[in-house]
């Protein structure tokens, strides 16, 4: 009988202790920033601003720049043009242009806007560029999340 005691709290000991293991690295994977996520916040872009350093870890064909916010102070009913273009990290250390961009239309105000960013896209780290082309007195904003498409 007193083996039979033993085996099942032994047992229970087991099962207590990978249930912890489990549910702590649930917890963890929780806490883990999302990968497929880049936000930025550039406030006043009088001509060109970059968001910060991002990773794409596979091969990639179109990464969707999802509700991109983007307005002016401008008094004008001039509506912002801006260009988001990917750069990517070279060998030297330096960001070059990959040709991949898109233009897109804002408003006065916040207005939201979408366009996605087409190209064969290779592992690496990249930012994005992105350029006001139009208005000399336009402010422009610019937040959002990028979103990598699978």
């Amino acid at each position: 009988m007193k083996k039979y005691i033993g085996i099942i709290i032994y047992s229970s000991i087991l099962i207590l202790f990978l249930l912890c293991i489990g549910l702590s690295n649930t917890i963890a994977a929780k806490n883990e920033p999302q990968d497929n996520n880049i936000t930025w916040q550039l406030n006043n872009i009088a001509t060109t601003a970059s968001t910060e350093e991002f990773v794409i870890t596979k091969y990639v064909d179109e990464l969707k720049l999802d509700n991109i916010k983007q307005g002016t102070t401008s008094e004008s009913k001039t509506k912002a043009i801006v260009e988001y273009r990917l750069l990517k990290l070279d060998s030297n250390g330096s960001f070059i242009d990959t040709g991949i961009y898109n233009v897109l239309r804002g408003s006065k105000g916040k207005s939201k806007s979408d366009g996605n960013l087409h190209g064969s896209i290779s592992p690496g780290t990249y930012k994005i560029k992105i350029t006001k082309l139009n208005g000399e007195d336009l402010q422009v904003h610019s937040e959002r999340i990028l979103v990598l498409n699978d």
